[in-house]
């Protein structure tokens, strides 16, 4: 999931984009693979799990990455779920 601000429509155009994720977590694992798979550039920022969504939201981080049905329920929490897409990439398995 990613601010609609930054005009993307999938995780292919993430490249050296900032990434938020729980250190030793499964979303941070499949993310780092499919980044490197893809041959792009990640930045990572480990944040503790009540951070994640905070960060997104502050502009900290460019994206998250969960099973579908969290992100989709992460979406719906936020102030302004319409500033934010879920990309159609399956990073998360």
């Amino acid at each position: 999931m990613t601010r609609e601000d930054l005009g993307v429509t999938s995780a292919n155009q993430m490249g050296g984009a900032s990434f938020c994720a729980v250190e030793d977590s499964v979303a941070l694992e499949n993310a780092s693979k499919f980044f490197a798979l893809n041959g792009m550039d990640l930045s990572l920022e480990l944040v503790k799990n009540d951070e994640l969504l905070s960060k997104l939201t502050v502009g900290r981080c460019d994206m998250i990455s969960d099973e579908l049905q969290i992100l989709e329920s992460y979406r719906a929490k936020m102030k302004n779920p319409e500033e934010y897409v879920i990309l159609p990439e399956t990073i998360f398995k």
